[in-house]
């Protein structure tokens, strides 16, 4: 067996269009331009965070042909317990499959985003050469 450690990026949802005050018509101020950095610059932390208690319970069981790509929704309790892993789209490839759920399950809970909160649903997206992807949706207030 060998365990798998790539680099893994994580993409989370903007929520430019969710911002009170900034029409798809108007350009942002420069406050608004200013928000949406920090909140980028957050959500990325936070994804270094999801990779960083993920990854190290990815298992490589066997050598895969190509870069296979598992498409999992992850929803989790506001603490951060995992609650549920769903494949949405299979890598064609049953063991890699296994594999990023299993890693999932491993990991028990997420780690806190900036606000003291996990989003509650987390789509990541895993290939064994390029790493993985993850959105967040956000919960309505």
């Amino acid at each position: 067996m060998q365990r798998l450690l790539p680099a893994l990026g994580l993409v989370f949802a903007s929520a430019c269009a969710a911002q009170p005050g900034v029409s798809e018509q108007s350009a942002p101020s420069a406050s608004a331009a200013d928000e949406l950095r920090s909140q980028s610059r957050a959500s990325t932390e936070y994804a270094e965070k999801l990779r960083r208690a993920v990854m190290p319970h990815v298992v490589l069981t066997e050598m895969l042909k190509g870069n296979p790509e598992a498409v999992v929704e992850v929803h989790a309790a506001a603490d951060g317990e995992i609650v549920s892993v769903v494949l949405l789209r299979s890598s064609g490839v049953a063991s890699w499959d296994r594999s990023v759920q299993a890693a999932i399950w491993k990991t028990k809970r997420f780690p806190l985003n900036a606000n003291g909160v996990v989003p509650p649903v987390i789509r990541m997206e895993f290939r064994p050469n390029a790493g993985s992807r993850s959105e967040h949706q956000e919960q309505s207030p």
